[in-house]
């Protein structure tokens, strides 16, 4: 690992499942400084909104969930998945 290079140790722990083993198991992920930083606030920042609260932001009206999920009524949308480019309007 370089010196721009972090690993997160925190007790904020990613897991994934194997089912290999049939159990979660650390993610192995690695980001620079400022990748580390940004996510850190993110997560220190969003992390003490209730859920009702979460889904109320991501779920506005106008916004892509909300774009995504009336564009069902009218016409397929598999898997139900935001474009990235909606997100980014």
């Amino acid at each position: 690992m370089t010196n721009t290079e972090s690993t997160v140790k925190n007790d904020k722990k990613s897991v994934i499942f194997d089912p290999d083993t049939m159990t979660y198991v650390p993610a192995v992920y690695s980001f620079d400084h400022d990748t580390t930083a940004f996510l850190s606030n993110i997560f220190d920042y969003y992390s003490k909104f209730h859920p009702f609260r979460l889904s109320d932001l991501t779920h506005e009206k106008g916004g892509p969930w909300d774009t995504i999920w009336n564009e069902a009524a009218r016409r397929a949308v598999p898997g139900m998945i935001i474009p990235n480019e909606l997100i980014a309007a």
